[in-house]
């Protein structure tokens, strides 16, 4: 007999991959051809940041790897360094979980944010150490604040449309989905 509270989990563990599927997809379809002084945010980057903060225990380190590395070979990007990135950076957010559900938004926003600035740097500065040619640093920086500016609405998104939210302490289960 299957466990309902571990297929829930799974249930949750799938939608992540999914949902990160239509960004994908979304970021793939030419709506615009001209260049854009603003690029958009990367809502892949922020989606797992706020789900992870949230609920550590529905994405796992296999499906963000998986979906990163994925997101790099679709978007033709040099498939590795920031799927590694990305997994220090989640799971540096996982381990502080805990704790962060104890901060104001505010403050898990900075944490965040700091995070951003870090995975982008961590692109940048091997790129440049390997004398690759890394995009122009107007447009990372423009490109990591607006995705810092688009976690509120990503945070806002899980916790209100997904139901994604924090485990407490005493919560009725401690590896499930109901949130």
């Amino acid at each position: 007999m299957v466990d309902p509270v571990s297929l829930h989990l799974w249930s949750w563990r799938l939608l992540y991959p999914l949902l990160c599927a239509v960004i994908v997809f979304a970021q793939l379809i030419p709506l615009q051809t001209t260049p854009m002084d603003i690029p958009p945010p990367d809502l892949l980057i922020a989606l797992t940041c706020a789900w992870v903060v949230r609920r550590p225990d529905q994405v796992p380190v296999v499906s963000v790897a998986l979906v990163f590395f994925l997101t790099d070979i679709l978007l033709q990007r040099p498939p590795g360094l920031g799927v590694a990135l990305m997994i220090v950076a989640t799971e540096f957010l996982r381990s502080r979980s805990p704790f962060m559900r104890e901060f104001p938004f505010l403050l898990e926003w900075g944490v965040v944010t700091v995070v951003i600035i870090a995975l982008a740097l961590g692109v940048r500065l091997p790129m440049q150490m390997l004398m690759l040619s890394p995009p122009p640093f107007d447009l990372s920086a423009r490109e990591v604040l607006v995705t810092t500016l688009a976690y509120p609405a990503c945070a806002a998104f899980c916790h209100f449309v997904l139901k994604v939210r924090y485990l407490h302490p005493g919560d009725r289960e401690s590896s499930g989905g109901y949130a």
